[in-house]
């Protein structure tokens, strides 16, 4: 049986920012990037999905709805308990290197599966098969006559299917999982009363790129829990600390200003909301 309803964020880690009062689990307040919007609860099942996102054609019009979408929820069973487990952990989180290695992996999976990259590499394909037109056109005058004729006037219109984003969002996410592996893993818990929120972007990177040696990786894990990977070591390994209400609010932006159209939190907050209203047309994407 084909599944259609692709999550590009797991349902298992958006549960890990449920309403306080959901006894399910299943439901998150969602504010949107939109000027008239408000802030509502939705279920988890209901948000962070596309139609077929991750379908592959493997002939023509013929497509594999199953086989990504499968492999992502292998991967999800496997690191979700992991999450889990960390959160019984006190003073130190005591991480085999086995499971760090999954993380790391969860973790660049989650950076390059979203909108906000895929898109980007769907862009960059554009841009690029326009240039290689363009040159073909340019270089032959009868070509280029007769491919002007088929479009626009005024430019070239391309369609880029969707598929084309699927190997690089895999082969990309290997790359910068290894780079995660080599960073240095810091926790954060919140005040009591406090918690971290999330977005349709819920990996923050600082510096030239993701997998870049010097780059930061920020990921909330849940509201309860925050990862910071830096290249360097500021303090011990995997330690736990309280992050104040000034580091919290500082995490939590940038998440607001990265996420592309939602973000996810534990609670209704016009602090959130506000910030969320104030980063419209502001994300975190990919660049040619």
């Amino acid at each position: 049986m084909n599944k259609h309803r692709h999550h590009y964020i797991p349902q298992g880690f958006l549960k890990g920012f449920n309403a306080p009062d959901d006894s399910s689990d299943k439901l998150i307040w969602l504010y949107k990037k939109d000027k008239y919007s408000k802030p509502r609860k939705i279920s988890t099942k209901s948000i962070g999905y596309e139609t077929d996102y991750y379908a592959q054609e493997i002939d023509d019009d013929v497509y594999d709805y199953n086989k990504l979408e499968n492999a992502f929820s292998e991967v999800e069973n496997t690191v979700i308990p992991i999450i889990s487990s960390l959160h019984n952990s006190h003073g130190s989180v005591n991480l085999s290197e086995t499971n760090k290695g999954y993380l790391s992996y969860f973790i660049a999976l989650l950076l390059t599966r979203v909108p906000s990259f895929r898109d980007g590499i769907e862009d960059i394909h554009g841009k690029a098969a326009k240039l290689c037109l363009n040159r073909v056109m340019a270089s032959d005058e009868f070509v280029g006559s007769a491919i002007g004729n088929m479009y626009k006037e005024n430019g070239i219109s391309l369609d880029i299917k969707s598929w084309v984003s699927l190997k690089p969002m895999v082969d990309l996410a290997h790359t910068i999982s290894m780079s995660i592996l080599a960073k240095h893993w810091q926790f954060f818990r919140p005040q009591k009363g406090h918690s971290f929120l999330t977005s349709d972007t819920p990996v923050v990177f600082d510096g030239q790129g993701p997998g870049h040696p010097d780059s930061i990786i920020f990921i909330n894990l849940s509201k309860n829990l925050s990862l910071v990977c830096t290249p360097v070591k500021y303090t011990q390994q995997f330690n736990i600390s309280e992050i104040s209400k000034d580091g919290l609010k500082i995490i939590n932006l940038k998440f607001i200003r990265s996420a592309k159209t939602y973000v996810f939190s534990d609670r209704e907050d016009d602090w959130i909301n506000g910030k969320v209203k104030a980063t419209i047309g502001t994300f975190q994407g990919i660049t040619c």
